[in-house]
């Protein structure tokens, strides 16, 4: 609009409509600029000013026509796509093609007249028109010529052909979602719009679904709100100038939104955790003391002056030399402008962006705060002179709770009393980190580690680590410095030859501040979101389970992504549950391999194979050897959801080495992964991903818990039996709620069920398990048929057509053998394998050929003998020099079978 008069006045006014004019003049000729390049077809020009941003795009013109409906009637087929790309729309109206060719006539027959009008009133001796005869002129011959194009790709094109491919998936109980293949034939003009129609029915003619018309580049469009556990049935056809085409059905046919959950009735952990919280929060309300200090919380924005002075004056006293004792550690670092903190591996960043990221890091290092002339002085605080250090592992649990609402940490400050032993630690905590966040001007100190570093001289530190934004100036008394410079000054006093101040100088956490600050940088690292499967490598130590986990995300065990979807439907999670094609229960049938090459997609198993080729990288990431990734198992009880957007698929180890501390979990720690308490791992994954939930569920133990120990001392001392009877009532109120509260927190851990499902203690326990060598083979492993021998070498014969050892003998005297071999992992699981042996191959040759195929040519073939077991029979060694394709044919009708035995 031009400015108004008011502001056209005087000199501000004269400057405001050059302005507006210049503008006006600028738009215009931006807009002229994209029609040229349309008119032209130059993609380039038009990519440039479509990225300038200088033009609007879905702007209609006089005639109402936007961007992509000009490039659709001069049928610009890339133009076309770019200005989709960008944003551009096509006027609904035509999606009719009927409608498109009358606006065109009758556009055109106005600006004619129009024209003619103009023209009449000139012969008529009309002056000063030129100017408007001009435009006009140009505006009919521009829509002449958009109206010619149009007609003759009208009259030379048909409706486009169907879509190259579209395929469906689940990704909610209520949604599905659509992948659309691009069609191979526009049939002569640019195809602009997909039609999307489903219905609940195979004849589309119930008018139980719908339809909606989505722009040409979706690859990927998600229907919602769909009924669950109903067919779904969906086509899709192309749509151009001309009109639709024949619409191209889905495959499969039909699909039914639905969750794995329906399979087992599975609850939301989540959820669970959820409504806990509420029931408590709402009942510990109605405790006085409990909801005075849950309301105190929201007033805790900053730390008390007054409390800060009481307890440690104006300053924090920092100890550079610890003694024996329990203190508290800030790690703070700062990051050079412009590093990126992603990691490597295991669902983080490629490696050559490691390569460049670890490049980047040398050159310019950490910087992490210290005080003191020499920068050297870390911020540490003592807690208390004399711990008990028995009770340190849960005091810990307890700290890496709560340091994920340091709001929390604040208000708690000066509302505990002394005489109470039971929250002696929290005392010491709260009233140190309240402190020194006064004395830094800061409101978050971090997250605090797994683990407290132990000095040689038996200083025991709690370390908090934080990331401080870069460029951020240090407070005063404060500097920034190097690890390296850190550490040279730590150094410095045994070259000094001072022993005092060698030995009692905290050279450990000196020496690990650079792992901290690593460390850091995976508690607040989220995976991308998906389904993602993973390996969980759990160990038994005397202070609880640890877990190897990714330094890049810790989070969550080693893992990779498989899709971008972290739903797994019914039918999927049925199929990986018993690997069997056609068969949800997984009695019998063909393998997923040949199932697959029956047609492009069956339900389930394109998961499956997506899981194989995913987890082989990881294993060999985590360097398993091939003879022990046949043993670990699925975890088919649940799919793991970490939050609503990211879920994964866990593979553990063999029931027998389960939680045992072998040598390699023991030497898992590496550049790469980090053995971190299990506990710990659950505390961030729930603090990372459901932050506001866990920190009301931190809030709620935190308050109960002392409340609980408060009335505990005070009921010892109490006297007055009024006094006693209302201690009481409200100790067991708490009591009562707290333990509502632990019990709903253990059953929302996945880890916790996983333990005791890994070691065959679970009620859910199955009797056979799906392993990663079963579903690499297709073949999920079935107890043993009522009736058989109950050796354990003899239960899983099969019948008697399955057993041939001799499959089939060509006339060239050369036939196909069939022998078993045991799994290392577990030797009542026989492995099937199928060598190519003439009628003079002995068996000695046999066991040679057979070692080689498993990948043991070093062992001695002296070491292994071939035997026949049958049902019903002793097991019986065949000789050396015996040929087992010509001694076979009195057992072919026997259910038996050859088998490579160790000598024992």
């Amino acid at each position: 609009d031009a400015p108004s008069a008011a502001g056209a006045s005087g000199i501000g006014g004269g400057r405001s409509r050059r302005r507006w004019r210049k503008d006006k003049d600028d738009g215009r000729t931006q807009y002229d600029a994209a029609m040229r390049c349309l008119q032209d077809g130059s993609l380039d020009d038009l990519d440039k000013l479509l990225k300038s941003r200088s033009v609007a795009i879905n702007q209609p013109d006089a005639d109402g026509h936007t961007f992509l409906d000009i490039a659709v009637m001069l049928n610009q087929f890339s133009c076309a796509r770019l200005l989709q790309l960008h944003g551009a729309v096509e006027t609904e109206a035509y999606v009719d093609p009927a409608v498109r060719a009358k606006r065109l006539q009758k556009l055109l027959h106005e600006k004619q007249e129009a024209l003619g009008n103009i023209l009449d009133e000139v012969k008529r001796g009309a002056k000063n028109l030129s100017k408007e005869h001009e435009k006009k002129r140009l505006d009919c011959e521009r829509l002449e010529q958009i109206y010619r194009r149009w007609n003759n790709t009208c009259h030379a094109a048909k409706k486009p052909g169907p879509p190259g491919g579209v395929r469906l998936a689940v990704t909610s109980p209520t949604s599905v979602a659509v992948l659309i293949t691009e069609p191979t034939d526009h049939c002569g003009a640019v195809v602009t719009r997909y039609m999307v129609e489903w219905s609940s029915t195979a004849t589309f003619a119930d008018g139980s679904g719908g339809n909606i018309y989505i722009p040409a580049i979706t690859q990927e469009y998600h229907l919602r709100g769909l009924p669950s556990g109903h067919p779904v049935f969906v086509r899709v056809s192309c749509g151009n100038l001309k009109g639709f085409g024949n619409p191209l059905r889905s495959f499969p046919a039909h699909i039914v939104p639905s969750s794995w959950r329906e399979l087992d009735s599975t609850t939301d952990r989540r959820s669970q955790l959820r409504e806990a919280i509420i029931e408590v929060s709402t009942a510990a309300r109605e405790i006085p003391e409990v909801r005075a200090n849950l309301e105190a919380v929201a007033d805790a924005d900053k730390p008390r002056s007054s409390v800060v002075s009481q307890l440690f004056g104006r300053s924090v006293k920092l100890h550079k030399y610890p003694r024996r004792g329990l203190y508290f550690a800030l790690v703070a670092f700062q990051e050079p402008a412009g590093s990126d903190s992603s990691g490597a591996g295991y669902g983080g960043s490629t490696g050559g962006d490691a390569k460049a990221a670890a490049s980047a890091s040398s050159a310019e290092p950490l910087m992490f705060l210290a005080a003191g002339a020499s920068g050297a002085t870390l911020p540490l605080v003592m807690l208390d002179s004399n711990p008990a250090l028995k009770e340190l592992a849960t005091n810990m649990q307890w700290a890496q709770r709560a340091c994920y609402d340091w709001q929390m940490v604040r208000s708690l400050a000066g509302t505990f009393s002394e005489d109470v032993g039971a929250t002696a630690f929290r005392r010491h905590f709260v009233d140190t980190t309240t402190a020194l966040m006064g004395a830094l001007d800061m409101s978050d100190l971090g997250r605090v580690h797994y683990e407290a570093v132990r000095e040689v001289n038996g200083a025991v530190v709690v370390v908090s680590v934080v990331r401080m934004p870069a460029g951020c100036k240090a407070p005063a008394g404060f500097n920034w410095s190097s690890a390296d410079h850190i550490q040279k000054r730590a150094n410095s006093y045994k070259a000094a030859q001072q022993p005092r101040q060698e030995e009692q100088y905290p050279h450990k956490l000196a020496a690990s501040l650079p792992a901290l600050a690593k460390a850091y940088k995976g508690i607040v690292t989220q995976l991308e979101p998906g389904l993602h499967v993973g390996v969980v490598l759990p160990s038994s130590t005397i202070d609880g389970i640890r877990m190897v986990v990714p330094r890049t995300h810790t989070a969550t065990p080693p893992c990779v992504a498989v899709r971008e979807s972290s739903h797994v439907s019914r039918t999927e999670w049925s199929w990986l549950q018993s690997p069997t094609p056609g068969n949800s229960s997984g009695q019998g049938g063909s393998s997923p391999r040949s199932a697959r090459t029956q047609g492009p997609f069956q339900p389930g198993a394109n998961l499956q194979a997506d899981v194989m080729s995913r987890a082989i990288t990881l294993f060999k990431e985590l360097n398993i050897n091939p003879t022990d990734q046949k043993g670990f198992r699925l975890y088919t009880l649940e799919v793991v959801e970490v939050s609503g957007d990211t879920a994964m698929l866990l593979f553990m180890p063999p029931k027998r080495s389960f939680l045992a501390a072998t040598a390699a979990k023991a030497e898992g720690q590496t550049d790469l992964l980090d053995v971190i308490p299990a506990a710990f791992m659950d505390t961030c994954q729930w603090g990372l991903y459901e932050p506001s939930m866990f920190r009301l569920f931190v809030q709620l133990d935190t308050m109960l818990s002392n409340s609980i120990a408060a009335w505990t001392y005070q009921l010892r001392i109490s006297f007055d039996q009024e006094e006693t009877k209302a201690l009481k009532a409200k100790h067991t109120q708490a009591t009562e709620l707290h333990t509502r509260l632990s019990e709903a927190w253990a059953q929302a851990q996945w880890t916790g069920t996983l333990f005791q499902w890994g070691r065959g203690k679970h009620a859910l326990c199955p009797e056979t398990f799906v392993t990663y060598g079963a579903l690499r083979e297709g073949i999920r492993l079935q107890p043993a048929p009522p009736g058989l021998p109950q050796s354990p070498r003899l239960r899983r014969l099969g019948d008697h057509h399955q057993a041939r050892m001799r499959l089939e003998t060509f006339t060239s005297g050369s036939g196909t053998l069939l022998v078993y071999s045991e799994a290392e992992y577990d030797p009542d699981v026989h492995i099937e394998h199928r060598l190519l042996v003439t009628q003079l191959t002995t068996a000695k040759e046999v066991i040679r050929q057979l070692l080689q195929e498993i990948g043991h040519g070093a062992a001695s073939d002296e070491d292994f003998s071939l035997c026949v077991i049958e049902e019903g029979a002793a097991e019986r060694r065949i000789a050396d020099d015996c040929r087992p394709l010509l001694m076979q044919s009195r057992w072919q009708q026997q259910a038996a079978k050859l088998i490579l035995r160790m000598n024992s």
